[in-house]
């Protein structure tokens, strides 16, 4: 019964990659993983990865399902300027598109961009709203820095 993980990491997916703003600070570099070429040592490129795994036991109920996701997004960026970009200002700026902003909006208004406050709207599964349940900063070894963000929403099934 794993579609609705595929079906809420697509989501995820198009939800950063409709935002021109975020694509243009990272040049596209989107991935599920980390580049291999990626090592201690090697000078890199601005780039998010991300993480889709459940956050515990799912709910079941006589006619429901129910699972928690939780999902880690890595911002990671070269720990020297890159032309007039310093590199906290980037970092910065990709966490303020990652999180969105939902502050601008009243309440039950989908943020335009970003995570935190979006409900991802499924084909066949039902999620609530997506949290900003942690931030923080990694450590991402020689010549880059890293800031890790955590978001947390519930998907449901209710049986025919």
């Amino acid at each position: 019964m794993a579609w609705h993980f595929t079906e809420l990491y697509k989501a995820i997916y198009d939800r950063f990659a409709a935002d021109a703003t975020l694509g243009g600070l990272i040049q596209g570099a989107w991935s599920s993983r980390a580049p291999d070429t990626v090592g201690q040592g090697t000078p890199v490129t601005t780039y998010i990865v991300t993480n889709l795994q459940t956050a515990g036991a799912q709910d079941e109920a006589f006619r429901t399902l129910a699972r928690t996701f939780r999902l880690a997004v890595t911002i990671i960026v070269p720990s020297e300027a890159t032309g007039a970009t310093d590199p906290i200002d980037l970092e910065g700026q990709i966490a303020a598109r990652v999180e969105g902003n939902w502050e601008d909006k009243t309440f039950g208004v989908q943020p335009d961009y970003g995570l935190a406050r979006w409900t991802p709207s499924l084909a066949s599964w039902n999620c609530t709203t997506m949290n900003l349940i942690d931030i923080q900063s990694l450590d991402a070894g020689d010549n880059r820095r890293a800031l890790g963000m955590a978001f947390e929403a519930t998907v449901t099934k209710e049986a025919v």
